[in-house]
């Protein structure tokens, strides 16, 4: 994959940490659950300040577009106990989601400035380009967006006008530990990861390969040429 964008520059690559503490709730647990990623040499860590998680274990995003006032208090406190927990040496990125409205989610976000955030992630719906200008506008965070985002057509209009400072492409499943996972790999890339770095690689494509006797019982259709 890396050949069509010029070729490698790097044998290895640094990745975040994600879905390391959505179990947790309270600021406090929130941000000590950033012990277990850490002592696995992570330096980035990723995290959904607005999420809660439902009766079967999932992540539970936000589902009205709003919060009461006392939860939005909470999502800030959560990120900067985390950011005094883990200090200078971890970068944080935060994920709201598309969650909120974009008054809400400019308020929120003008509260983070101040906390060092290394990039705030999909702070409205993927599609509402004229909301993703408003908040980008609206703070000197920088902004990520594209794991909603399909073909050339959709991350266009993003990138035609420079709305985000990072793409963040949606290639492969995530919480590997969370309920019903089905590992649909079998040379899955997480499994190369050592200290926070995942080496490239140099097989075809994304270098992975399907694991088709996982996904066969979630197969609806299949052609036969």
């Amino acid at each position: 994959m890396y050949e069509f964008f010029g070729g490698k520059i790097f044998d290895d690559v640094p990745v975040y940490a994600n879905g390391w503490n959505y179990h947790c709730l309270g600021a406090e647990e929130w941000a000590a659950a950033a012990v277990r990623p850490i002592e696995d040499g992570y330096k980035a860590l990723k995290c959904y300040p607005l999420a809660t998680q439902d009766q079967f274990g999932r992540l539970k995003h936000v589902t009205r577009r709003a919060h009461d006032r006392e939860f939005t208090e909470l999502a800030y406190q959560r990120v900067k106990k985390l950011v005094e927990f883990v200090g200078s040496d971890v970068e944080i990125m935060l994920d709201l989601s598309g969650g909120l409205t974009t008054g809400e989610t400019i308020r929120l976000c003008q509260r983070y400035e101040d906390l060092g955030i290394r990039w705030l992630e999909e702070p409205c719906d993927a599609f509402d380009v004229g909301a993703l200008k408003r908040i980008a506008d609206s703070t000197n965070m920088s902004i990520a967006a594209g794991e909603r985002l399909y073909t050339r057509y959709g991350f266009r209009k993003v990138l035609s006008v420079t709305l985000a400072n990072f793409m963040t492409l949606e290639i492969y499943p995530y919480f590997s530990d969370s309920p019903n996972f089905v590992n649909v790999l079998e040379n899955p890339p997480e499994a190369r990861i050592k200290d926070g770095r995942l080496k490239v690689e140099d097989k075809l494509g994304l270098g992975v390969a399907l694991a088709k006797d996982n996904v066969k019982p979630f197969l609806w259709a299949e052609c036969k040429l």
